[in-house]
């Protein structure tokens, strides 16, 4: 439950848990608060709300997905790569000045199978360029299509979640 919105604070055995307009509905419908408490005083549950995830890293994840995604269908259709310039071009036209945009034309550039190691590479470099990927405008993989938009984004927290708990 996120603490935004959350309307009642209550000290539950030491963490303090808060309370939105629905759990107080559901204690006025005769539901016993206790009963809420102890869902809501959960080890997983407070785990998740004392350690809130970054949103950030989820949103490198996501992206990081997305371009996984993408070096797959390079394999079937490298003609990916000249839709992605074409848009390049739209975009470099729009903000000659960034650096973002040269490097996009020298890794367009690349033979394919480099190309896809690059895209999925974890390095901060490509990390950066993801954030203004052409090749996610680019005709290829639908990602106006919620359903995958949702799985991406649940998967990147998963994965986000999972690395918290292996560094712990």
């Amino acid at each position: 439950m996120p603490i935004w919105g959350a309307s009642k604070c209550i000290n539950a055995g030491g963490a303090f848990v808060f309370l939105s307009g629905a759990s107080r509905l559901f204690t006025e419908r005769g539901f016993r608060r206790a009963w809420i408490i102890e869902i809501l005083c959960s080890k997983d549950y407070i785990g998740i709300m004392s350690d809130p995830l970054n949103q950030e890293t989820v949103n490198d994840t996501a992206k990081l997905i997305m371009h996984r995604l993408i070096a797959r269908s390079l394999v079937r259709d490298p003609s990916l790569v000249d839709r992605a310039q074409v848009s390049l071009a739209a975009v470099a036209a729009r903000f000659p000045d960034r650096s973002f945009a040269r490097d996009w034309e020298s890794l367009l550039g690349l033979p394919t199978t480099k190309l896809r190691s690059l895209l999925t590479g974890r390095d901060q470099d490509m990390t950066r360029l993801r954030l203004s990927s052409p090749l996610v405008t680019a005709a290829g993989v639908d990602f106006t299509d919620q359903a995958l938009r949702r799985r991406i984004w649940r998967a990147a927290r998963r994965s986000d979640r999972d690395r918290r708990k292996a560094a712990a």
